[in-house]
């Protein structure tokens, strides 16, 4: 792992790193074991995270955000601009097909509350 005498001001330590992204201590240390993001240590050991680090771990939260899971997010933060805009695009088909399917579902719970009143609900598909 890298190693520094000490950290930089505009370095981070894990609890400021995690109040700066909005993400807990355990989350960090979640994605540093899938190697999303390595900190530096000082040379007493201590982690802490520069301003890169910050970064990749902000796009790391906008991709979880869209519905990648770890393991893809590890190979999508080195890809290549076409291979993103490649998994993206999957990831949209996918994320269409899944609100497409919670809008049937939907639909068919609002039908059997409405035909809920008074009776007993029919459950057809």
């Amino acid at each position: 792992m890298p190693q520094s005498n000490r950290k930089t001001s505009s370095a981070l330590g894990p609890a400021e790193a995690a109040r700066s992204l909005r993400i807990s201590i355990k989350a960090l240390r979640l994605y540093e074991s899938w190697g999303l993001v390595i900190p530096r240590r000082t040379a007493r050991g201590w982690r802490f995270y520069t301003p890169e680090d910050i970064e990749r771990l902000s796009r790391t939260l906008a991709l979880k955000a869209m519905g990648f899971g770890l393991a893809q997010i590890v190979g999508l933060l080195d890809a290549e601009p076409e291979a993103m805009a490649a998994a993206l695009a999957a990831q949209e088909r996918l994320l269409d097909e899944r609100r497409r399917a919670l809008d049937e579902a939907l639909d068919a719970v609002r039908r059997a509350r409405r035909s809920a009143a008074g009776a007993r609900p029919r459950l057809v598909a």
